[in-house]
């Protein structure tokens, strides 16, 4: 059992999952939280096991780090084993995820999409913790430096997130931590202290023993100052990973805003700075958002740009493709403070000319215009089309050549064919289905919030919802712009529009005649393709935040045939808008007895973690009090006679009394042990007489004659021990009802049993 160690190794386990959990803030979904307990599960099992085979720490833990990786191999990775047996797709699948993993947390702001490959480092990551912080805890008896593995994923945690993190996210590291701390016994603490030197020829002096409760007190306080102080001192703000959308703020000068040229679908966001990125005036009465750059391709819940290479085209500004018969307008917007860092450039439309040298201006893959180095001011004049919906109408753009603004995203491609054929049936004309997404989209189905819904396992119809970050927030139907540009986009996607996202700011506010852009103003909406008339700009975010939506976007008269009834909304349309104004994405709103049955599992596959160690804790607090009565039980069975039966009822009631801390003197005789109890336990005029009886009788069966018939005292052994119990406060009572002796005895009988079978 000592070898073994198995309580300090649940409560090494206990620590790191403890400290995974400041990590939730910081990588969602949370459903790479389960791999990780079972793999910590494992570590901890594994070095139990190990230890029973060897002494040797090197075996076990080699031991672990096998074990732990053969069960990511079959937890992760399991489609790529042949015969549980690693490949070369096995191979490359790890070396692909590093990378991306390094590129998740380096470009996107907590929290992290939790992809495939950020599962798998992280669960690697955990195991090489718990194998650490075990070894060091348990295997080579030093919890004391365990500490030190802890603490540092501790700091990882919490100096990455987006806010100050809960204090029971330290509490419960920090407990099991202490817990390990103190079962190494008083010896290791008293070491705390200073050495006492040992006499000349004599034995060395027992310490002093206040040093052990300074020791204690300086934990104590240590870990109140750990909990108190955030709260109090004032709070600096969080350095993160790296900048949401619109976080960035490099200084220097008043230059260095910028916007991400990648975006998480899975992150929230948070409050958002209110500092000025640029200032303009125009003559446009309406100024359309501010564009900087444009994403296309999107994977792993992530959008980025095609590629970051920049051309210089001899100051030659990309045409726009709208033919001579779409109305156009072509205002002059002046900025005269821009804060963009380089090679960000905001523009509004197509820009047609920019007074500034040709050798600063740059395209990209995406005809996006860049700058070279500072442009504090400049002049733009700019094309806007304004297609007629009737325009829209008759430009067909499925059977389109442009793959990269077609391509769809796999893990949410069922559920959102399923949503697309209640809200936007295929056999509708292009413009049409974009309209009825946007303005179902924008219907008061949805909620606008920087932060995201808690994921969820079904829809409200019953259908079952992928982990993916676009399902969850079709689903939950909450989320901001980012999400609502990248449902539009995915949406027309699937029914063969051309389609991206871009991103920028939104006119800002007027101030007189000028336009202020703050970063809290940063913005997606996607844009969707029509030959002959270019990219147009959508916008499905409500809008409360938006405005309203462009006019070419809605659909101003109704459709024919039999979804009439469910046609888009008319140019007045806001976020506001009822439900009637798009088609319902749900054939009922009630999902019926099948829907509530898949809402119940997926509410338990939600919260199988909590409810499976509430269960077993449960089980663990109802059998203890049960395998002490069997044991008595069986022990008072397997008497042989009635001084054996009476030994088993003395022993039961001093294992009953040590419940409640009375406790007889080591080495007393059962008349001094009597006396001690019935001082101890407050014993009234009635159990005193029955504590009396019980040690005759025990005095009896130890002297008389074998077989002497003696009476029975398990009614006066009962009785002693309910009095004494009911002196003593409430939750002394419960804990010896919850965890007696005689079932704590019981355990160990079993452990000692099965561990001389297995040997």
């Amino acid at each position: 059992m000592t070898r073994l160690r198995v309580v300090p190794a649940a409560l090494a386990a206990g620590a790191t999952i403890g400290v995974a959990l400041p990590f939730l803030p910081l990588f969602q979904p949370n459903s790479w939280l389960r791999v990780t307990v079972l793999l910590v599960l494992i570590v901890g099992v594994a070095g139990v096991g190990m230890r029973r085979v060897s002494r040797s720490a090197a075996i076990v833990v080699a031991g672990q780090l096998v074990i732990g990786l053969v069960a990511i191999l079959l937890l992760l990775l399991r489609s790529t084993l042949w015969y549980a047996l690693p490949t070369v797709d096995t191979v490359t699948t790890v070396t692909a995820a590093v990378p991306a993993f390094v590129r998740s947390v380096t470009e996107q702001a907590a929290p992290v999409a939790a992809t495939a490959p950020v599962i798998l480092v992280l669960a690697v990551v955990f195991v090489l913790l718990a194998v650490s912080v075990d070894a060091l805890a348990v295997t080579k008896r030093m919890p004391g430096a365990a500490g030190i593995p802890l603490l540092t994923a501790y700091v990882a945690a919490a100096s990455n997130s987006t806010e100050g993190l809960a204090f029971t996210y330290f509490l419960i590291p920090a407990a099991a931590w202490v817990a390990l701390l103190a079962h190494e016994g008083t010896a290791r603490l008293v070491r705390w202290g200073a050495v006492i030197a040992r006499p000349r020829g004599g034995q060395a002096r027992n310490p002093a023993p206040g040093i052990l409760t300074w020791a204690r007190g300086v934990a104590l306080i240590a870990i109140a100052a750990a909990v108190v102080l955030p709260g109090v001192l004032p709070h600096l703000p969080p350095r993160f990973i790296a900048d949401g959308l619109a976080r960035g703020d490099r200084g220097g000068n008043g230059v260095g805003s910028s916007l991400q040229d990648t975006l998480a679908v899975a992150q929230h966001l948070g409050d958002r700075s209110t500092q000025p990125v640029l200032r303009y005036e125009t003559d446009d009465p309406n100024p359309p958002p501010m564009r900087v750059d444009v994403l296309n391709q999107y994977s792993d819940g992530v959008w980025r740009p095609t590629s970051g290479q920049l051309f210089d085209t001899g100051g030659e500004l990309p045409a726009t493709d709208a033919s001579e018969a779409i109305a156009r307008r072509t205002p002059t917007t002046r900025v005269t403070d821009n804060r963009m860092a380089a090679p960000q450039l905001p523009l509004p439309g197509t820009p047609l000319t920019i007074d500034v040298a040709a050798d600063r201006l740059r395209v990209d893959a995406n005809g996006m215009v860049k700058r070279v180095g500072e442009m504090d001011s400049y002049a733009v004049n700019y094309e806007l089309v304004e297609p007629s919906q009737a325009q829209l109408r008759a430009a067909d753009p499925r059977g389109s050549d442009r793959a990269d603004d077609l391509a769809i995203d796999a893990m949410s491609a069922d559920y959102v064919s399923a949503i697309l054929d209640e809200v936007a049936p295929a056999d509708l004309d292009a413009a049409e289905q974009a309209w009825r997404i946007q303005a179902w989209l924008r219907s008061a189905r949805f909620t606008y919030s920087l932060d995201l819904a808690t994921p969820v396992a079904f829809d409200d119809t019953g259908r079952a919802v992928p982990l993916d970050p676009l399902s969850q927030f079709l689903a939950t139907r909450r989320g901001y712009c980012v999400q609502f540009a990248t449902a539009m986009v995915m949406m027309a996607r699937h029914r063969g529009i051309p389609a991206r996202v871009a991103i920028g700011f939104l006119p800002g506010t007027l101030n007189g005649r000028e336009w202020t852009v703050r970063s809290a103003d940063a913005h997606a909406w996607p844009e969707l393709y029509f030959p002959s008339i270019g990219w147009v700009r959508f916008e499905p975010t409500p809008g409360t935040h938006t405005g309203q939506a462009p006019g070419w976007t809605i659909d101003a008269a109704p459709t024919t045939g039999p979804s009439a009834t469910t046609s888009a909304p008319s140019t007045s349309a806001t976020a506001e808008a009822s439900d009637s104004a798009a088609p319902a994405p749900t054939t009922s709103e009630e999902p019926g007895l099948a829907g509530v049955i898949a809402d119940v599992g997926g509410w338990l596959r939600a919260t199988w973690i909590p409810l499976t160690t509430i269960l077993l804790v449960a089980i663990s607090v109802l059998i203890t009090p049960l395998l002490g009565s069997i044991r008595r039980r069986r022990a008072l069975r397997r008497a042989r006679d009635d001084a054996e039966r009476t030994e088993v009822l003395w022993q039961s009631l001093l294992d009953r009394l040590d419940d409640i801390e009375v406790r007889a003197g080591p080495g007393e005789t059962p008349r001094q042990a009597r006396d001690t109890l019935t001082r101890s336990a407050y014993l009234d005029g009635a159990s005193t007489a029955a504590l009396d009886t019980v040690v005759a009788t025990l005095e009896r069966a130890r002297y008389a004659a074998p077989g002497a018939d003696l009476p029975d005292v398990t009614a006066d052994s009962e009785l002693v021990a309910r009095t004494a119990r009911s002196r003593r406060r409430l939750t002394m009572r419960i804990r010896a009802w919850l965890w007696p002796l005689e079932g704590r005895r019981a355990w160990g009988e079993m452990w000692n049993s099965v561990d001389r079978r297995g040997r």
